[in-house]
């Protein structure tokens, strides 16, 4: 009997566990990273393919979207018979949505995918005694990658376009690999950046017990350790002539580092205060 009562408790606690994981999954947007357009040079398809990596990789660590795997993708882009050439056209981004339940798309472009090999430099260099750990100049790397890519963030349900941007990344190094793939991290974190000020995060203060703080969002909102945080309190709207609230002040209290993240809160740790009013229950928490 205390077995069977054991392996019922181990059964609920499973099932709260996974009800809890399908409802912060449920949260999450579903966004398919299309096949980057890249001119027909081996650096840009290089480069195009590492970005495709980075930037799902941005968009899953960001606990915001589910990526759709490329196996999938593949498949619906063969069943529309998706062509490269049209790799940016929302048109077919749109058909390869709706087919896979997916309510946005990345499509981008390389720009610009360069990649400076300073071997010979570095050989005149050395002969001519300069930047090689003489104090006479600055160490040069032996490689210099730059990229630049176009990139539309698609919502497949309106067609509209949720965000169009340009995103840049220079990195480097002694190995090849390793600065395109920087420099594409570079990128990749600057587009992830720029969607979430395009939704933007905003929690609320649960507890605070002196420069601990409880806030009322975590792991599903996105957050991570790490993540700073400006708590902030609304002051008096501001009217119009006609009574209309066109404005609202804010004061800036401090900044909080988050410590630990859970699903539905988060334990920050004040890192800076700007104003000498205490921190209370029901004041606001923005992104900074």
């Amino acid at each position: 009997m205390i077995k069977l009562f054991k392996c019922l408790a181990v059964l609920m606690i499973f099932s709260i566990v996974s009800t809890i994981s399908i409802s912060a999954e449920a949260t999450k947007k579903v966004v398919a990273v299309m096949p980057i357009e890249s001119q027909y040079d081996d650096t840009a398809r290089q480069v195009a393919e590492i970005m495709e990596t980075q930037l799902t990789r941005a968009l899953h660590d960001s606990s915001n979207y589910t990526v759709v795997e490329r196996n999938q993708l593949s498949t619906a882009m063969k069943e529309i018979g998706f062509q490269m050439s049209g790799a940016v056209d929302p048109n077919q981004s749109i058909k390869v949505g709706k087919m896979l339940g997916v309510q946005y798309s990345v499509l981008s472009k390389v720009s610009v995918a360069e990649l400076a090999d300073n071997k010979d430099k570095i050989i005149l260099g050395t002969l001519l005694g300069l930047g090689m750990g003489t104090g006479t100049a600055p160490k040069m790397d032996k490689f210099v990658a730059k990229i630049a890519i176009d990139i539309k963030f698609l919502d497949n349900e309106t067609g509209e376009i949720v965000l169009m941007t340009q995103v840049k990344g220079e990195k480097g190094g002694d190995s090849a690999e390793s600065v395109l793939n920087e420099a594409c991290k570079i990128a990749a974190d600057d587009f992830l950046s720029q969607i979430q000020k395009k939704n933007p995060f905003s929690a609320m203060v649960l507890e605070a017990y002196g420069d601990e703080i409880y806030i009322d969002a975590g792991s599903d909102a996105g957050l991570h350790e790490g993540d700073i945080l400006e708590i902030f309190k609304e002051d008096a709207p501001i009217k119009n002539m006609e009574g209309k609230i066109i404005a609202v002040r804010s004061t800036t209290l401090g900044k909080i580092q988050v410590k630990s993240v859970y699903p539905e809160y988060s334990i920050c740790q004040i890192v800076s205060r700007s104003s000498y009013e205490t921190i209370t229950r029901g004041v606001s928490v923005r992104r900074i």
